[in-house]
């Protein structure tokens, strides 16, 4: 779990995953807080079974939920959200929110 969750510009090697193909992959993880699967496949080099394992057990743990507001299959990782971000409006498909946590909290069982 730590080759996913951890800060990109340490610990994340971006010449690997230029050469591999995932560039935009890597950006919309450590920017959005949004993997795809290519990615944690790449990045945990696990076969299908053991992927599905660790994407339950994120699941399970609140580290990980399934983002169903775009075309591809991505998963949503809170942790890697950024605290501060612009939205450029002109850009912007469908609905937005932002929820903020700085005063308050949600109950269990809400990611």
């Amino acid at each position: 779990l730590g080759k996913v969750i951890c800060d990109g510009n340490l610990h994340i090697n971006k010449e690997e995953f230029e050469l591999a193909g995932l560039e935009e992959d890597l950006a919309r993880t450590f920017d959005k807080g949004l993997a795809s699967r290519d990615f944690l496949e790449y990045v945990w080099k696990f076969e299908d079974e053991e992927v599905d394992f660790f994407l339950d057990l994120m699941g399970r743990t609140l580290l990980l939920s399934e983002w169903n507001f775009s075309e591809n299959k991505l998963y949503v990782i809170p942790c890697l959200l950024k605290d501060v971000f612009t939205v450029e409006k002109e850009k912007i498909r469908g609905l937005q929110c932002v929820i903020d946590f700085s005063n308050s909290f949600l109950p269990n069982g809400v990611f």
